[in-house]
């Protein structure tokens, strides 16, 4: 009976967590102004006599998140918009106007990932599943925080703790793409 109420009690948990998680989900973080990419720092630029730009109503401007000062601001116009795959890799996002058309094409590049990085991300869950030496089903609390990563290499502290009175800590290393 005991497991039975656990188990009720870790399906209620899901269950909240995928309702919060798909409201949550909706609500977007307002945009931020991205710094120049490091290959234009120190770039001489010209002003052009150009033709007609393309530009997307005013009304983007609120949906896309834009700071309220941008979306008050009639001679501030939306060219281009393209989402980031969520990624571990860094990305550069390059924006091109065409003179001819007065259009804005966006292209996206994936960087190369660092040689040395010292990161602080972490995750804690949750997890009920089979265990061979309690006899039966287990609830598991877990936590993980990396500390550096060389390339694609992750590495950390991992540690948890079960129900069972089992519980585990050490460190790992992972590879990630």
């Amino acid at each position: 009976m005991k497991i039975l109420a656990i188990g009720f009690v870790l399906g209620l948990l899901v269950a909240g967590s995928i309702c919060a998680w798909d409201t949550l989900s909706r609500i977007t973080l307002p945009s931020v102004l991205a710094p120049s990419s490091k290959e234009l720092k120190n770039e001489k630029f010209e002003t052009l006599a150009c033709r007609p730009v393309v530009v997307y109503r005013d009304r983007v401007k609120r949906d896309l998140g834009l700071p309220e000062t941008v979306q008050k601001d009639p001679d501030k116009k939306v060219v281009a918009s393209s989402p980031v795959p969520p990624s571990d890799h860094p990305h550069t996002m390059t924006a091109v106007y065409d003179s001819g058309t007065g259009g804005v094409d966006m292209f996206l590049r994936q960087d190369p990932l660092v040689w040395l990085a010292f990161n602080r991300k972490g995750a804690i869950g949750a997890a009920y599943g089979l265990k061979s030496e309690a006899n039966g089903f287990v609830t598991r609390v877990y936590g993980r925080l990396d500390l550096v990563q060389i390339k694609m290499l992750h590495a950390g502290l991992l540690g948890d703790v079960d129900n069972a009175g089992g519980w585990y800590g050490g460190v790992f290393a992972e590879a990630r793409w």
